[in-house]
C-alpha cells in the first residue's frame, strides 16, 4: 500500500509540472534584441557580446563594467553608467554550474556571441590575499585564483528581474523610488519580448490598481511598441513602453502594468513614494553686496543636489567667501560649489565668510602667485622657469617665418637673422608682450647681405609666462605648472635656517590642485633606494645634500597619492607614501598639504587631518628650495600659498590654516594713501584709506584713538570715521591678523580747528505775536557766539541774540531766543547760527506758523468800548462794559481800574449779554482760566444766570443768588488743560436776566486772565523744548524738571552718568504741586542711571 502511494505522488507531481505556470516552459536564455541576454532561471541580464572589452587586468575590468552604458557594446537597452557590474563568483558560476553545465561553445549556441575559451574575471577578491581575485574558465567550468595584475576576459551583468506570460517575457524596473508630489519621474522602459517562434498577439497594455492614476504609460523607449491596444509581435521580436510615476499626494503608491495576451493577463507590480517637493535656498548670511544664487528645482527625497557657485558675486566687507554651510555659524556641513549631497529635507545653505588668520610663528618663506612668483616673507629672488623658453622658426628667401609662444606666454626678447653663411644682418622686429611674431625675409624688406647668393632667415623668440599663467587659486592667484618643463628655483638654500641638526623639525605647507597622477607611486615606505628618482610630480623637489648624514626633503603630489622623498648622494627613497582614497579629494580639486618633520620623522596632513606617519631615516633633513620638479618628475597643476616654517606646526595650527580656506594667512597691511587728509578736531570726517592686505582689519587708529567706525570695502580700501582729536597731525594705522601697518607720510591726518556744530530745534511757546526759537550748539572747544536768524522767508532778515549768547567746550548746549512783535497767522523761517574762529555754521532751516490769535488781551477791560479785543453784546445797552461815568449809579462796582462787565441791571425787560474773545491757549502749559465774579443783586425770577463757554462748551455756570458770589468779588479758577494745544479757542461770558416785578439782577465780571506755564520742562535751570530733548541733552549729574501734567509719547533715556528726573512742579518750578504722568513707555538703555521722583509712568 505504501509503495502505491509513493507512485501516486510521483505521478501527481509530474502532472503539476506539466500544468504549472507557463514560466516553466520558457527558454533559459532569451535574446532581448537590445544587446542583452536574459537568464530567466536566475534573473540575470548578461551582455550578449561576451568579448566587448578584450582581456584586461582586474582593476580595469571593474572600471570598464561600472562605466558601461548604451550604445557601447551594441547596447540599445537605455542602460547608464552604474547599471552594470563585474559578476560575483556566484553569478559567474550560474553559467557553468550543473545540471546544464554550459561551456563557451554551448553558450554561443544558446544565443550569446564571442564567448571565449578562456578565463573570465569575477568581482570577488580572494579572501586570503587581496592581490588576487576569483575567475571561471569557460572551457572547463573550473574556478581559478588569478593575480589582479593578470589579464582575463570581462563579461558584464546586471539585474534581470522579469515576468512571463508564456511565451511573452516582460522586463523593467518597477520601483520608482521617491518622487516629488506634482512632478513626473523619468520614464522607466519596460521590454515586451516574444520568446517564441510564432507571432504573438498582445491585446492590451494598460495601468490598473488603486493608484493607477498616479502613473503614466506610453509607447516609447529604444523600440516603441506600435500600439497599446492591438499589438502583434513576430517570433523573437520585442518592443518597449515607458512608465512614469506622477504622485499627486504624499505617501506610498502602487499600481500594476497589466499586459493581456491569449485570453490571459499578467500584472507587473509598480511602486513609488510621493513626497512633498524639497527646496534648497541660499542665504547671503550677512553679505554687504551681491546676490544669492537661486535654485528653483523641486527636489524629491533622496535626490542628488549640486551646490551652486557664487554667481551673484556675494561679498562681505572684510571677509572672503568660502563656500556654503548648513548652519549660519559654520557649525554644520560645509560644501564648496560643485559639491553634491543627497537631500532629505528643505535645506538652507548659508554663505561661509572667513577672514585671514595670523601667520603661525616661524614662517621663513611664503611663496605666492599674485601675477608673479614672489616670496612675501623670505625675500628670495628666485628664478621662474615658467614657459616654453626659446621658439624658433626659419624661412627661405622671399618667404615669411612665424614663431608663436605657447598659450598664456609672451615675447620677452627675440633675434631675427637674414643672410647666408657668415654674411648675415638683423632684419625685422617683434613686439614685446605679444604672443606671436612674423618676419618676411627678402632683399626688399632687408638689406641684401650676400648679393647673388641664396639666403634664408631665422626668427627666435624667448617666451615666458604672462599673467595668464597665474590663474585663480585657492587664495587669490596660483602658480601653474605644465607637468613637463616648468619649475621655480630660489637663490638660497633653507639649510641652516629651517632645521635644527638636533631634531630636524620644520614644516612645508601649501595648497595643491594636481591634474596628473604619480606614475611611480611607491608601494611602500622606505629609507633606502631610489623610489623618488622617476615618475614623480614634484611640487617641492628635494634639494640634494652632499653628506651621508643629511638630506633634502621633497613632496610629490598627484591625483592618486602623495610621496615625501629625501635626497642626498646615491640616496632618494620615499620615507612616507600615501595613496589618496575616496573622500580625500574635495569637489574643487584643491588639497591642503602639510608635511611636518619632527625629530627626523615626517608626518603628512591632508585637509587638516593626519593621514600618514613616515619613517625616520636617521638623517638631518632640511626643507627644499625648488618648486615644480626636475627631470625626475615635473608637477602638473596649480600650487598656491607655499609656506616654509622653521618648526613643526601643531595640528591646531594646520587645521586653522586649512579652515581659513580662500582667506589664507594675513599679510602685514600697508597704508599708501588717505583722502581727505584733514578734518575738524571734533571728528566725524569720513576718510578713505587705500593700501594693501587690508582684509580682516580688526582696528583702525587715528594716532592712539580708535576710529569711531570703519568698513573694509576690499583688500585695498577701508572707509573709516575719524574720532574726535586734538589739533595737529596723527598717523592712521590699520591692524589685521597679519600685524600693524608701518607709519609714513602717506598715512598722516591733520585735525583742524573745528567749526561749531549747529542744530536747529522746533520753536516753542508760539503765540500770535511771540515765539521762542530753540537750537543746540557744540562749540567744539572754540568759543562760539550764538544768534538766531528769522523772517518770513529763507532769506530771514532779522536777528535775535541767543541765550546763552557765548558757548564753549565740546558738549551740546541748548540755546534759545524769545522774539516778539511778530504777526498773527504768519509762517516764519528761522535757523540757529554759531560763529567761532573755526568758522561759521548754521543749523537747518525750520519754520513755525503763528496762530490767528494771541494770548488773552485786556482781561481787565480797560480798553473800554468799543473794545478792540472783546466782542460786546447787550440787548438793552449795546455793551455790558461799564464805568461809573458811563453806567452811573452807586450800585456799580469795579474790582480794579475803571472798567468792568455789568450783566443785567434792568427790571423792565429781559436782557441777554455776552463778552467774547478768540484766545490762544499754549500747548502743554497747564493753563487756567481766572476771573472775578460778583452778584450783588438778585431778581425775583430766580432763573437769571452767568455761564462761561470755551468753544461752545460750558466750563462754568452760576444761578443768580449763589451765596458764594454775593458778598463781593470772588476768584473763579478753572482748569483749561484739555484745551492746551497751542491753537485758537473762543472764550465767551454769557448772561441772561429776566423781567422782575421787584428786584433786578446784577452780575459783575472783572480781571479775566489765563495764567499758564511758559515752559513745562527744564534741564537744570534752562528751559527745554521737550522732555525727550532734555533727556538727549542731559549730562552727568543733570536734573530734569517737569510740570504736573501728562506727557504723551514714548521716551528713551540713553545718556551715561547719573541723571535725576523730577516731576510734579508748578509753573514756577519752585515747588511740587502733584505728579507728572508719562503716558507712553520710558525705555532706559546704556550705562547711565536715571533717578525718578514724583512721576507716574504708564
Amino acid at each position: 500500500m505504501m509503495r502505491q502511494f509513493k507512485l501516486m505522488l510521483v505521478l501527481l507531481f509530474s502532472m503539476l509540472l506539466l500544468c504549472s505556470s507557463s514560466a516553466w516552459s520558457l527558454d533559459r536564455f532569451v535574446d532581448l534584441n537590445d544587446g542583452t541576454m536574459l537568464d530567466t532561471f536566475n534573473n540575470l541580464r548578461w551582455l550578449k557580446n561576451a568579448n566587448c572589452f578584450e582581456r584586461q587586468n582586474w582593476d580595469a575590468a571593474m572600471s570598464s563594467t561600472a562605466g558601461l552604458a548604451a550604445p557601447a557594446c551594441g547596447l540599445s537597452d537605455g542602460s547608464a553608467a552604474g547599471d552594470w557590474h563585474l559578476p560575483t563568483i556566484d553569478e559567474l558560476n550560474t553559467l557553468v554550474a550543473a545540471p546544464a553545465k554550459y561551456r563557451y561553445d554551448t553558450l554561443n549556441t544558446a544565443g550569446f556571441s564571442n564567448v571565449q575559451a578562456y578565463t573570465y574575471w569575477s568581482s570577488s577578491t580572494y579572501t586570503s590575499n587581496a592581490g588576487f581575485a576569483l575567475s571561471v574558465d569557460m572551457r572547463t567550468g573550473y574556478m581559478n585564483i588569478d593575480g589582479k595584475t593578470n589579464v582575463d576576459y570581462v563579461w558584464p551583468v546586471r539585474a534581470g528581474q522579469h515576468w512571463s506570460l508564456d511565451p511573452l517575457v516582460i522586463l523593467g524596473a518597477v520601483d520608482f523610488g521617491t518622487v516629488s508630489v506634482g512632478t513626473t519621474s523619468s520614464g522607466h522602459p519596460f521590454t515586451l519580448k516574444n520568446s517564441g517562434a510564432s507571432s504573438l498577439s498582445v491585446t492590451s497594455i494598460a495601468l490598473n490598481g488603486p493608484d493607477s492614476g498616479q502613473f503614466t504609460l506610453a509607447a516609447g523607449g529604444t523600440n516603441p511598441c506600435s500600439s497599446l491596444t492591438s499589438l502583434t509581435l513576430n517570433g523573437g521580436a520585442s518592443c518597449t513602453v515607458l512608465v512614469s510615476a506622477k504622485p499627486a499626494i504624499s505617501g506610498s503608491k502602487s499600481a500594476n502594468l497589466t499586459v493581456s495576451s491569449g485570453g490571459s493577463s499578467l500584472n507587473v507590480p509598480l511602486t513609488a513614494t510621493g513626497s512633498a517637493p524639497l527646496s534648497v535656498t541660499y542665504s547671503g548670511n550677512g553679505n554687504s553686496s551681491g546676490s544669492v544664487p537661486t535654485d528653483s528645482t523641486a527636489y524629491a527625497t533622496g535626490q542628488s543636489v549640486t551646490v551652486l557657485d557664487n554667481s551673484g558675486a556675494l561679498a562681505k566687507s572684510g571677509y572672503i567667501f568660502n563656500g556654503w554651510n548648513t548652519a549660519a555659524d559654520g557649525s554644520g556641513t560645509g560644501y564648496q560649489p560643485g559639491a553634491t549631497f543627497t537631500i532629505s529635507a528643505d535645506t538652507v545653505l548659508y554663505a561661509r565668510w572667513t577672514v585671514p588668520i595670523a601667520p603661525p610663528s616661524g614662517l621663513i618663506s611664503w611663496w605666492r602667485g599674485e601675477g608673479a612668483v614672489v616670496d612675501s616673507v623670505g625675500g628670495n629672488t628666485g628664478t621662474s622657469h615658467l614657459g616654453t623658453g626659446i621658439v624658433t622658426a626659419t624661412a627661405a628667401e622671399n618667404a615669411t617665418a612665424t614663431a608663436t609662444c605657447n598659450s598664456g606666454e609672451i615675447i620677452v626678447s627675440y633675434s631675427s637673422i637674414y643672410g647666408a653663411g657668415s654674411q648675415t644682418i638683423s632684419c625685422g622686429s617683434c613686439t614685446f608682450g605679444a604672443n606671436s611674431c612674423s618676419v618676411t625675409y627678402s632683399n626688399a624688406n632687408c638689406t641684401d647681405p650676400a648679393i647673388g647668393t641664396a639666403k634664408s632667415g631665422t626668427l627666435s623668440l624667448t617666451c615666458t609666462v604672462s599673467t595668464g599663467a597665474f590663474p585663480t587659486g585657492k587664495v587669490g592667484q596660483a602658480i601653474r605648472f605644465n607637468g613637463s618643463s616648468e619649475y621655480v628655483t630660489q637663490d638660497k638654500t633653507y639649510k641652516g635656517i629651517a632645521s635644527s641638526s638636533a631634531n630636524s623639525s620644520f614644516t612645508m605647507e601649501f595648497w595643491a590642485k594636481p591634474t596628473a597622477t604619480i606614475t611611480n607611486l611607491a608601494a611602500s615606505q622606505t629609507t633606502s633606494g631610489y623610489a623618488g628618482a622617476s615618475g614623480q610630480r614634484y611640487a617641492i623637489f628635494p634639494e640634494m645634500q652632499g653628506s651621508t648624514t643629511e638630506a633634502g626633503a621633497g613632496v610629490s603630489v598627484g591625483t592618486n597619492g602623495i610621496m615625501v622623498t629625501e635626497h642626498a648622494g646615491d640616496y632618494l627613497p620615499a620615507p612616507l607614501v600615501y595613496p589618496l582614497v575616496d573622500g580625500d579629494m574635495p569637489s574643487d580639486g584643491w588639497l591642503h598639504i602639510a608635511v611636518v618633520y619632527e625629530s627626523q620623522t615626517p608626518k603628512l596632513y591632508v585637509n587638516g587631518v593626519l593621514k600618514q606617519t613616515g619613517l625616520n631615516s636617521g638623517r638631518t633633513v632640511y626643507p627644499s628650495s625648488q618648486f615644480g620638479g626636475t627631470s625626475y618628475g615635473f608637477y602638473s597643476g596649480l600650487l598656491d600659498e607655499l609656506h616654509i616654517f622653521n618648526r613643526a606646526l601643531t595640528v591646531t595650527e594646520i587645521q586653522s590654516i586649512y579652515n581659513a580656506g580662500p582667506a589664507g594667512l594675513a599679510l602685514v597691511p600697508t597704508v599708501t594713501g588717505i583722502s581727505p587728509s584733514s578734518g575738524p578736531a571734533f571728528g566725524g570726517t569720513i576718510v578713505t584709506i587705500t593700501g594693501s592686505n587690508l582684509t580682516g582689519a580688526t582696528a583702525v587708529m587715528f594716532g592712539s584713538t580708535a576710529a569711531t567706525g570703519f568698513t573694509v570695502n576690499s583688500d585695498s580700501q577701508i572707509t573709516a570715521v575719524a574720532p574726535a582729536g586734538s589739533t595737529g597731525t596723527v598717523d592712521i594705522t590699520v591692524t589685521t591678523p597679519g600685524g600693524i601697518s608701518a607709519t609714513s607720510s602717506a598715512d598722516q591726518f591733520t585735525y583742524l580747528v573745528s567749526a561749531p556744530t549747529a542744530t536747529t530745534l522746533a520753536a516753542s511757546s508760539v503765540t500770535g505775536t511771540t515765539a521762542t526759537l530753540n537750537g543746540r550748539i557744540s562749540a567744539n572747544n572754540s568759543d562760539t557766539t550764538v544768534t538766531f536768524e528769522y523772517g518770513t522767508s529763507s532769506s530771514y532778515g532779522s536777528t535775535a541774540v541767543a541765550s546763552p549768547n557765548l558757548v564753549s567746550g565740546d558738549l551740546n548746549t541748548p540755546v534759545s531766543a524769545v522774539i516778539e512783535g511778530i504777526n498773527k497767522g504768519t509762517t516764519y523761517h528761522y535757523r540757529v547760527k554759531g560763529a567761532s574762529t573755526g568758522g561759521i555754521r548754521y543749523g537747518d532751516d525750520m519754520t513755525f506758523t503763528t496762530p490767528g490769535c494771541t494770548l488773552l488781551n485786556d482781561g481787565g477791560f480797560e480798553a473800554g468800548t468799543p473794545n478792540p479785543y472783546w466782542t460786546e453784546a447787550s440787548t438793552n445797552f449795546g455793551t455790558p462794559l461799564c464805568t461809573f461815568g458811563t453806567c452811573g449809579g452807586p450800585s456799580g462796582a469795579v474790582r480794579t481800574g475803571n472798567w468792568w462787565v455789568w450783566f443785567g441791571g434792568i427790571r423792565e425787560a429781559d436782557e441777554i449779554g455776552s463778552m467774547t474773545q478768540s484766545v490762544l491757549i499754549p500747548a502743554n502749559s497747564l493753563p487756567r482760566l481766572n476771573f472775578y465774579l460778583y452778584n450783588p443783586a438778585i431778581g425775583s425770577d430766580n432763573t437769571d444766570f452767568l455761564k462761561v463757554f470755551v468753544d461752545g462748551n460750558e466750563v462754568f455756570g452760576m444761578l443768580a443768588g449763589n451765596p458764594a458770589y454775593t458778598g463781593g468779588y470772588t476768584l473763579v479758577d478753572l482748569d483749561l488743560s484739555s484745551y492746551a494745544d497751542g491753537m485758537c479757542h473762543t472764550l465767551s461770558f454769557q448772561s441772561t436776566t429776566h423781567v422782575s416785578s421787584s428786584n433786578l439782577t446784577n452780575i459783575f465780571v472783572d480781571d479775566v486772565a489765563i495764567p499758564h506755564c511758559s515752559s513745562t520742562v527744564r534741564i537744570d535751570a534752562v528751559p527745554s523744548v521737550s522732555l525727550q530733548q532734555a533727556m538727549n541733552d542731559a549730562g552727568s549729574l543733570s536734573v530734569i524738571s517737569a510740570t504736573a501734567h501728562v506727557f504723551t509719547g514714548d521716551l528713551l533715556f540713553s545718556q551715561p552718568g547719573r541723571v535725576t528726573f523730577k516731576g510734579g512742579y508748578d509753573c514756577s518750578f519752585l515747588q511740587n504741586s502733584g505728579y507728572t504722568t508719562i503716558g507712553g513707555k520710558l525705555a532706559i538703555s546704556g550705562a547711565g542711571t536715571l533717578v525718578v521722583e514724583k512721576m507716574i509712568i504708564k
